[in-house]
């Protein structure tokens, strides 16, 4: 297991209200934002500087999930409807593709991330309830690839955001933890307890098996305050460090104002191995 050494940063500004992700194309981050003006934004390495700006308005989705950059392509998981919103990394718009996800044990379809793989240029998205598998797709039109489902040795709760890497291996970002309704249930012992695993998830594309596990220690019930988010994969030079690894999680202000994010970049000893 490769050595991670951990850059925590946190951010209060405007791209930080109801914040689902970060990714890099490595010379600027990549963010979306879900609040009363949810879209898309790119920022300089230090975050001082916003270098372009993307609405994504309500009238095209209710929620704006995390972001991921591809090989020059923005992409961006949209909910109600599920759909996939791409951009050049300017933040000019280049299409949006409808994706039928199944409705979830909750009874509410999800599309909480969406990546490319590099290693076959497909789409992929997973089940936001249990994941056992990452779901397949036709980039350009949204049509299911179920030859190229990669199917997981462990299933993945609450799975927020991910990326592929070109050795074959995906991250993934997962907020797992009890429900509001499993917390009081396990409160009045009426429920068994259930471990927890918030935090990055790692699997092997090929095979399917989880390779590495990064626990990130984060507030539970009660209140629901915070809540990991995206997950990007990519070189990145902060503050003279280039760092491999970026998650974000969401410090939500209860009292409507501007909400906080966590960014913990990660320098990887053996970063060829990502």
């Amino acid at each position: 297991m490769a050595d991670w050494q951990e850059i925590p940063r946190r951010f209060r500004d405007v791209w930080t209200g109801r914040g689902q992700g970060v990714a890099t194309d490595g010379t600027s981050w990549f963010v979306t934002q879900n609040d009363a003006a949810p879209g898309v934004s790119r920022y300089s390495a230090d975050f001082s500087t916003l270098e372009a700006r993307a609405e994504i308005p309500r009238t095209v989705a209710g929620h704006v999930g995390a972001v991921s950059v591809v090989g020059g392509i923005v992409s961006i998981a949209l909910e109600n409807p599920e759909a996939v919103i791409t951009f050049s990394t300017d933040l000019q718009q280049k299409s949006i593709v409808p994706i039928a996800r199944p409705v979830e044990q909750d009874g509410i379809p999800h599309l909480a991330w969406c990546s490319v793989n590099p290693a076959n240029g497909l789409l992929y998205t997973c089940d936001w309830n249990f994941a056992n598998e990452l779901v397949a797709y036709e980039p350009r039109t949204g049509s299911p690839r179920p030859d190229a489902t990669i199917t997981l040795d462990e299933s993945v709760h609450r799975v927020q955001g991910a990326a592929f890497t070109p050795t074959g291996l995906v991250y993934l970002a997962a907020d797992d933890r009890l429900s509001l309704n499993e917390w009081w249930r396990t409160m009045l012992r009426l429920n068994p307890p259930r471990d927890r695993f918030p935090g990055i998830h790692c699997f092997d594309v090929e095979s399917g098996v989880e390779v590495d596990y990064r626990r990130i220690a984060i507030s539970g019930w009660p209140p629901f305050r915070e809540e990991i988010e995206g997950l990007g994969v990519g070189e990145m030079d902060i503050n003279g460090v280039i760092a491999h690894v970026h998650l974000s999680y969401l410090v939500k202000d209860h009292t409507w104002r501007r909400d906080s994010v966590i960014v913990k970049s990660y320098v990887v000893d053996r970063p060829s191995e990502l």
